[in-house]
């Protein structure tokens, strides 16, 4: 059986860090990583979008709203992961 709390608590976690390491080169890099974002987003041009300034509450709320949908997107998958494993 797959464990959906742990799997969810893991990917929140997960996506928490990867939203901090996001804004460390956002910015460290802004430029450098607007072209990233801009190449796979798949035409989709952020620097139309992109902030000038980053706050520090900013970023605790972006790394706060990732690491929940991180967390309910795994919670979900292991919902139906198994209950179409049968287990």
């Amino acid at each position: 059986m797959f464990n959906t709390k742990t799997a969810a608590y893991a990917a929140a976690i997960a996506g928490g860090i990867l939203s901090l390491i996001c804004a460390f080169f956002v910015a460290i890099a802004p430029q450098a990583t607007l072209k990233i974002g801009n190449t796979i987003a798949h035409g989709l041009d952020f620097t139309m979008i992109a902030k000038q300034n980053m706050t520090i509450g900013s970023v605790i709320i972006g790394v706060i709203v990732v690491a929940v949908i991180s967390a309910i997107t795994v919670g979900i998958f292991g919902y139906f992961y198994n209950k179409l494993s049968g287990r």
